[in-house]
């Protein structure tokens, strides 16, 4: 089960993602963005640490969200330093999962099909959330986190 997550983003969907997640119950362990200020102001409403250095991310979370530009995932990815074993997503729908192969044996894709902004409150109970993973535990995993937003939690695949 997911209960631990570390946020790598600070925009529209991470701090969407980052709010619902905590008023859920789920810990926000982490918040990254480039720019310290972003990731502290989202830090500050989830109780979470916050970094501006992809080196100083927490190694012992259950789930690192890629939620950056779809620009600027292959970035992210080359400067991360997990275990192999980490469990890594990214939220771009018009991104492959096949991005994150090579960078973890556990990865995959978690889309909420919205458009989103930081200062509007977002119902995530009616947004689909599609997944997509590499093997059926990890999508389990995700399948059980998206229920916990969602109603409506749709395994996709990137065609």
């Amino acid at each position: 089960m997911i209960e631990n997550i570390v946020i790598i983003g600070a925009g529209n969907l991470a701090t969407q993602l980052a709010l619902v997640f905590f008023e859920k119950g789920i810990h926000i362990k982490q918040v990254f963005s480039r720019k310290i200020e972003s990731a502290k102001e989202l830090a500050e409403k989830v109780n979470a640490g916050f970094i501006n250095d992809l080196s100083q991310l927490l190694p012992d979370a259950d789930l690192y969200i890629i939620a950056v530009k779809d620009s600027a995932i292959q970035e992210v990815l080359e400067n991360l330093n997990l275990s192999e074993d980490s469990l890594i997503v990214h939220t771009a729908g018009s991104v492959p999962m096949s991005i994150l192969e090579g960078f973890s044996n556990n990865y995959g894709v978690f889309y909420p099909l919205q458009t989103f902004s930081k200062n509007r409150k977002v119902d995530f109970s009616g947004i689909p959330v599609c997944i997509e993973s590499n093997h059926p535990s990890n999508f389990l995993k995700l399948e059980k986190l998206g229920e916990r937003l969602s109603g409506s939690v749709n395994q996709i695949n990137s065609e």
